[in-house]
């Protein structure tokens, strides 16, 4: 479908404010990103705006800038849809496939990047002129931006987390891991009475996303400048030889957990470690830990280590 066809807008977006955990956010350009899809709506009447906010206070907070659209906007009914980031990316190539797609949606950088390439976005120009381009960072431009047009904006940043069990490493004399192999020894130290060492989601977008950012910690790449696939490269083969033996440590059946099951792993006292936490977790597990344990002396964050020929951390920008 291509872009003069389709009313299709999308926005990444991704993990939430932390409470305890130091994150850096970027405020919610919603509304803004609302306004950019206002001539499309004035024709059809609705916009559907599909968004990974599952939280009760988030959602409201979402339902609350949609109200305010429609009061400015008399005649134009916004309806807004939560859904799961498992959910989210097979429903949006879903409704492509019906040629019912949302007018705005959030989604991966990667899913932006497909789509626009495929003539499936339409650009955000009037969203970056209202925020001034100026006032963009030039880190958040890099994302979906496309011959000097951009289509796709953050909707929030952060980056993905190595959350530990502070109050069992300090028990065992753990140090922050530093190579591989030190997160490796680390998981296999926390493997003990019941306690798995490592959690982390084996569900379709989180291993591409995990496989991904090991990949670039070991300094290695999918495609070389000529697209070549580099499965077969040594960096390739340390990583997937890396997930073999961390994964030894995770609780049986992880490769059908979901992101938030890793959560549940971790603050009901499953797992000692999970690779891939972000900073709305730590309202999960003020939420779902014990009372005693929901704080910064129980659960902490340690800086991703380095594989066997990588150089420096690699973490997603989420």
């Amino acid at each position: 479908m291509p872009a003069s066809t389709s009313p299709a807008r999308r926005s990444r977006s991704a993990a939430g404010r932390a409470t305890w955990f130091d994150m850096k956010t970027i405020p919610s350009i919603a509304a803004l990103l609302l306004a950019a899809v206002l001539s499309s709506a004035q024709a059809q009447k609705v916009i559907r705006v599909w968004h990974t906010e599952t939280q009760p206070n988030s959602q409201e907070a979402v339902r609350n800038i949609a109200k305010r659209f429609e009061a400015k906007h008399p005649g134009v009914k916004v309806e807004v849809e939560a859904l799961a980031w498992g959910d989210l990316e097979g429903k949006i190539m879903a409704s492509l496939a019906a040629g019912t797609p949302p007018e705005l949606s959030h989604g991966q950088p990667i899913t932006c990047a497909a789509l626009q390439s495929k003539g499936l976005l339409l650009p955000l120009d009037e969203v970056v002129q209202a925020l001034g381009e100026a006032n963009i960072w030039d880190q958040v431009k890099r994302v979906c931006r496309v011959g000097g047009k951009q289509y796709g904006l953050v909707h929030a940043a952060g980056t993905s987390l190595l959350i530990y069990r502070k109050d069992l490493a300090q028990k065992l004399g753990l140090k922050p891991p530093r190579t591989w192999a030190d997160l490796v020894a680390n998981a296999k130290a926390f493997t003990t009475g019941g306690m798995y060492g490592i959690t982390i989601p084996g569900d379709n977008l989180f291993i591409n996303i995990l496989l991904g950012e090991l990949l670039k910690a070991n300094g290695g790449i999918f495609f070389d400048r000529q697209n070549r696939p580099q499965l077969s490269s040594r960096p390739m083969l340390e990583t997937l030889e890396f997930i073999r033996d961390l994964t030894r440590y995770a609780p049986p059946g992880w490769e059908g957990h979901g992101y938030l099951e890793t959560f549940t792993n971790l603050y009901g006292q499953k797992a000692a470690m999970m690779y891939q936490g972000y900073g709305r977790g730590a309202g999960l597990i003020e939420k779902g830990a014990l009372p005693s344990m929901a704080n910064a002396e129980h659960f902490d964050v340690w800086v991703k280590p380095v594989g066997p020929s990588g150089r420096e951390p690699a973490a997603q920008v989420d």
